[in-house]
């Protein structure tokens, strides 16, 4: 496995005040380095999606890259 060849999606959320906070994460699995990130104060798939655009965006060649996200609720 290299860098850029597996990408792992997933959303955390943290108690904000009186609501929560959801954050949307690309992680690489080779390098754990966060490659997308974006906080939401919901859990809409604008999120996601701005995170996946982030990670995209940051990669320096044209690479067949593996997305995959969990199978939690918030992303059914």
């Amino acid at each position: 496995m290299a860098i850029n060849q597996l990408w792992i999606s997933d959303i955390r959320y943290f108690v904000i005040g009186n609501g929560f906070g959801y954050w949307s994460l690309v992680t690489d699995a080779f390098s754990r380095k966060i490659t997308g990130q974006h906080l939401n104060g919901d859990q809409k798939a604008e999120g996601c999606i701005q995170s996946l655009q982030m990670a995209i965006s940051q990669l320096t060649e044209k690479n067949k890259t593996i997305h995959h996200s969990g199978l939690g609720i918030q992303y059914c």
